[in-house]
């Protein structure tokens, strides 16, 4: 398993001014896929960089008292505008505690899912050194198994030698003792070489057994090493199955928080709205208060 691609930020500004340029929403998950996969959380730090570089800092907004108002009216004027701008800040500190809240657990979120990625690839890394390790232990195995049919075979023929020269000492002692001529020493001889020939196959059984037995206590180590390789590489796979699964959850954690951190900015949007109907309404009033002002009689010259 290969590590995934770290993107450049000019790379994630590109895709994001496309995306931007085509209509679509531009998220991490959006980047991800135009730029073909990568790491999330280096695309989401370059996300961070996109949107900040294109944020626009709302005017400021000045309330003007109008000269023509008198002293009785601009109480009220200063009263409203008094308590717009209460109502104003504890939306704007209500709003900013929020988005605080979303910007702390996305970073956590963020934190989580590098930690995830990383835990992933050592997890990869594990599986692949598993695999070549099951590899090679089943090359071990076969080639063992081949030495011990190889041992086998030999033995075979050893066996099916020494039996036909049996067959043959015994065909001539026969023949010996049917010969009524035969001296005795002839019969003594060939007495003594087939117990040497009995012997040297008794030994040769007995070696050829041995070695039966070590190759089987060779093949026996392989099999479990084997076994324990096995296991391993079904550890790893549960492992890497269930950090995809905390990726996923992760994934989903931070799509609810974007989620919410939206619903924030169009409560805020919402309340801002709010602001300007007052102050379009305070406005109008000061219209009327401008209408009922008597009017200041000529200065005589």
């Amino acid at each position: 398993m290969g590590r995934k691609a770290l993107h450049t930020q000019e790379q994630v500004f590109e895709a994001a001014d496309r995306l931007a340029a085509g209509g679509f929403d531009v998220t991490p998950a959006s980047l991800r896929e135009a730029l073909g996969g990568g790491s999330l959380t280096t695309i989401y730090k370059h996300y961070e960089a996109w949107t900040a570089s294109r944020a626009a800092r709302p005017a400021p907004v000045i309330i003007e008292m109008p000269e023509s108002v008198k002293q009785a009216f601009a109480q009220c004027w200063q009263a409203a505008a008094t308590e717009a701008g209460k109502e104003i800040g504890a939306i704007r500190e209500k709003a900013d505690a929020e988005i605080k809240l979303i910007r702390r657990r996305l970073d956590e979120a963020i934190a989580s899912i590098a930690q995830l990625e990383v835990e992933q690839e050592a997890e990869g890394a594990r599986t692949e050194t598993l695999e070549r390790q099951l590899t090679d232990e089943r090359a071990v195995s076969q080639a063992a198994a081949t030495e011990a049919a190889a041992r086998e075979a030999g033995l075979s023929a050893t066996a099916d030698q020494l039996v036909d020269q049996l067959a043959t000492l015994k065909d001539e002692l026969r023949r010996a003792h049917d010969d009524a001529g035969l001296h005795r020493a002839e019969r003594d001889r060939a007495t003594s070489l087939l117990d040497q020939l009995r012997d040297e196959t008794a030994v040769r059984l007995r070696e050829q057994a041995e070695k039966d037995q070590h190759a089987a206590r060779e093949s026996e180590k392989v099999n479990v090493r084997l076994v324990e390789t096995l296991a391993k590489a079904a550890e790893a796979t549960l492992a890497a199955e269930r950090l995809n699964t905390e990726l996923a959850a992760q994934k989903t954690e931070l799509a609810d928080a974007r989620r919410e951190a939206r619903d924030a900015s169009g409560g805020l949007a919402k309340a801002l709205g709010e602001l300007d109907a007052l102050r379009t309404q305070v406005a109008s009033q000061s219209d009327i208060i401008k209408g009922f002002a008597p009017s200041r009689p000529p200065k005589s010259e």
